[in-house]
C-alpha cells in the first residue's frame, strides 16, 4: 500500500442558479463555479454542505453505518450500508478497497460515527469524513426497493 499524499484537494464543478427577486433578469443564466475543499488524514467532521459538494464530486465512498432495517426506510444515495457493528476489515474492503479513497460516513443521530471512523482509521482507512446523522440531512433521500 503505497503511502497517500498528506493532503487531498478534492475540486468539482458545480452549477449555481439564482433564486430569489433577480431571477428573471438573469434570464436563467446559471454560472459554473469551481469548488474545492482539502481532506487532511485522518478523521475530520464535516456538515451537511460540504457533505453534499463530495458526494456530488463523486470522489468519495457514502457509507451509511446505521443497520439494515434502518437503512431500508431511508437513506442518503449513493450510500451503500455497512453497519457499524459488521464493520470488520473483511467486510469493509469488499465495499472500499481502496484505502486512499475519502470516505463520508453517517448513521441516524451521528453517535455511531465515532465509533465507526474509530474502526475505520484503525483499519488503515486515510481520510475518514464524520458527518454526523441523516436525521436532519436537508437534502434528497431515498426508499431502497423492497425484495419481494
Amino acid at each position: 500500500m503505497a503511502n497517500p499524499p498528506p493532503v487531498l484537494s478534492i475540486k468539482s464543478e458545480i452549477t449555481s442558479c439564482f433564486e430569489g427577486p433577480y431571477r428573471e433578469y438573469l434570464y436563467g443564466f446559471c454560472p459554473m463555479s469551481t469548488e474545492s475543499f482539502t481532506i487532511n488524514p485522518g478523521i475530520t467532521k464535516i456538515d451537511y454542505n460540504t457533505a453534499r459538494f463530495l458526494i456530488e464530486s463523486g470522489k468519495c465512498l457514502l457509507i451509511d453505518v446505521r443497520e439494515a432495517e434502518e437503512y431500508s426506510e431511508g437513506y442518503i444515495p449513493p450510500a451503500v450500508n455497512l453497519s457499524v457493528n459488521d464493520m470488520t476489515l473483511e467486510n469493509t474492503k469488499k465495499i472500499a478497497p481502496d484505502f486512499a479513497k475519502p470516505i463520508i460516513i453517517y448513521c441516524r443521530t451521528g453517535r455511531r460515527t465515532r465509533d465507526a471512523a474509530r474502526k475505520l482509521k484503525g483499519m488503515g482507512y486515510y481520510y475518514i469524513l464524520d458527518m454526523g446523522g441523516i436525521s436532519n440531512w436537508p437534502y434528497q433521500r431515498e426508499i431502497p426497493p423492497h425484495n419481494s
